[in-house]
């Protein structure tokens, strides 16, 4: 069950979260050091073949006029 206030977010693909958080970073620099961390984190802890994998089928999922 998602958190009350983030239906919003929780219907967002991982590619539309992506540009979501750049844009969030981007106005509120002063996150970009506990961003940092918290991103380190996840990669130590997560299989690097599954994000490679996911991330080849974030890529696979998107329209060509995207990549551009």
């Amino acid at each position: 069950m998602p958190k009350p206030g983030t239906a919003a977010l929780e219907s967002l693909s991982a590619v539309e979260r992506a540009s979501i958080l750049g844009a969030l970073l981007q106005a509120h620099p002063e996150l970009l050091a506990e961003a940092e961390l918290l991103v380190a984190g996840f990669l130590s802890q997560e299989d690097r073949h599954a994000v490679a994998e996911d991330v080849a089928d974030e890529l696979r999922a998107l329209h060509l006029s995207q990549l551009r």
